[in-house]
């Protein structure tokens, strides 16, 4: 089912942005963002990693 746009419940302007960097990673030219992504994302791995081990 597809949502709307303005009707997505997430805190994020771009319903396809799921993680903030993904959303820097669109915004910038790819030739200097696709560097930058993994090491972003893996930041965000680690800090949001303890937080869902706790959740199951």
């Amino acid at each position: 089912m597809a949502q709307s746009e303005g009707s997505c419940a997430l805190p994020f302007a771009d319903a396809e942005a799921r993680f903030p960097y993904y959303a820097l990673f669109r915004a910038d030219e790819r030739t200097s963002a696709i560097g930058f992504f993994p090491d972003a994302l893996e930041e965000e791995a680690r800090r949001f990693g303890p937080d869902i081990a706790h959740e199951g």
